[in-house]
């Protein structure tokens, strides 16, 4: 059987590092979470705007993860109808 090429175990990456870092932000009510690294002085939202991006961070991880899922059932599919 073919190897699916990592499309979907990145994809499943990415949704935890997503996951993860608005579990941060939720829980420190700050974006970027305290100790975050940033590329240059970024303005820091807090409270209710920062629960909002927190909750939009773990909505897209969902999104990815799902996504994840699919698109690795779908190469495991077409690795089985070619194999």
């Amino acid at each position: 059987m073919a190897e699916s090429p990592g499309y979907d175990v990145f994809l499943a990456e990415v949704a935890a590092y997503l996951w993860l870092l608005g579990r941060k932000v939720l829980s420190a009510r700050e974006f970027p979470p305290p100790g975050q690294r940033v590329i240059r002085d970024t303005p820091v939202v807090t409270g209710e705007a920062a629960v909002a991006r927190g909750n939009q961070l773990r909505v897209l991880a969902l999104g990815f993860g799902i996504a994840s899922g699919v698109l690795g059932l779908l190469l495991w599919r077409l690795a089985s109808t070619f194999g």
